[in-house]
């Protein structure tokens, strides 16, 4: 499993988070990778706004993570331009 934590983007901290998956395939072995992200308040990593797992697979971690950064960002625009968040949202991306 891999993480990072994003710099604080528009008052809002970003978790991800890609685990390895290994799939066979017809050349055998094959590593893919899946990713989650959260949003919180910046400097409230307790106070989660929303959380999702991306149904999609990757084949290079740090693929799947800047994915789920992009993700994330775009989100939180969503977020600022409604006029910030005060109920939580999960899903499937």
């Amino acid at each position: 499993m891999s993480c990072r934590l994003c710099a604080p983007y528009r008052g809002y901290g970003i978790d991800l988070t890609a685990t390895e998956l290994e799939i066979a395939s017809f050349i055998g072995a094959e590593r893919r990778y899946t990713v989650a992200w959260s949003i919180h308040r910046d400097g409230l990593r307790s106070n989660v706004i929303a959380s999702f797992a991306e149904p999609v697979e990757f084949t290079c971690v740090d693929e799947a993570l800047d994915y789920a950064e992009a993700r994330a960002h775009t989100f939180v625009d969503c977020i600022v331009a409604a006029g910030g968040a005060t109920n939580k949202a999960s899903g499937t991306g």
